[in-house]
């Protein structure tokens, strides 16, 4: 078991070594406490990193017009028209190709990613991988989880979002009735 360091969304505006965040140890003790406490608490030991998906973008390909299996720069040609920003001012972190012949897509600032990771790694944290919460949610059923006081669409659903519950009942008309909730308040 690996131990997590979660950086919650409330930590997104002023990113600093107040943050707040979570660590889940291999015993899967979770525990709050600002950037800099965890940092002391980690001691040097690496983590599997767990960001908000208010940090990320999230889109798909259309399906695919082909068996071979594409390279990054293929994929990446293909969404930038979905994309806010030039593809060199981002980070793309693809997926594998779903159901549907589509790949998905995460998307983040790579200005913004950079100066996390250097944040981190100022505070002696050694990232090993990094995640983003509303796409850990298991594949099999489309998924609306209440997570640390706001609403993450994902799992089987042809999207990854961070909604308010005013944000969540301006969209539910949309979402399609098969979803399964888990609110755990």
């Amino acid at each position: 078991m690996n131990t997590w360091l979660y950086l919650t969304a409330e930590g997104l505006d002023e990113p600093s070594t107040d943050w707040p965040c979570y660590v889940w140890s291999p015993t899967r003790q979770r525990q709050p406490m600002p950037l800099n406490q965890a940092a002391q608490l980690l001691n040097g030991q690496a983590v599997d990193l767990l960001l908000p998906m208010e940090l990320c973008s999230w889109v798909r390909s259309d399906p695919w017009p082909s068996k071979r299996q594409p390279n990054a720069q293929a994929i990446a040609f293909a969404v930038e028209d979905q994309l806010s920003e030039a593809l060199d001012k981002l980070h793309l972190s693809i997926g594998a190709c779903d159901k549907d012949g589509r790949y998905p897509v995460m998307v983040i600032d790579r200005q913004r990613f950079t100066a996390m990771l250097t944040l981190l790694a100022e505070e002696g944290i050694e990232v090993c991988s990094v995640f983003v919460d509303a796409d850990v949610l298991p594949l099999d059923q489309a998924l609306g989880v209440w997570w640390f006081g706001r609403w993450l669409l994902g799992g089987g659903l042809p999207a990854r979002l961070a909604l308010t519950d005013d944000g969540l009942t301006l969209l539910r008309p949309a979402l399609p009735s098969g979803i399964q909730w888990i609110d755990g308040r």
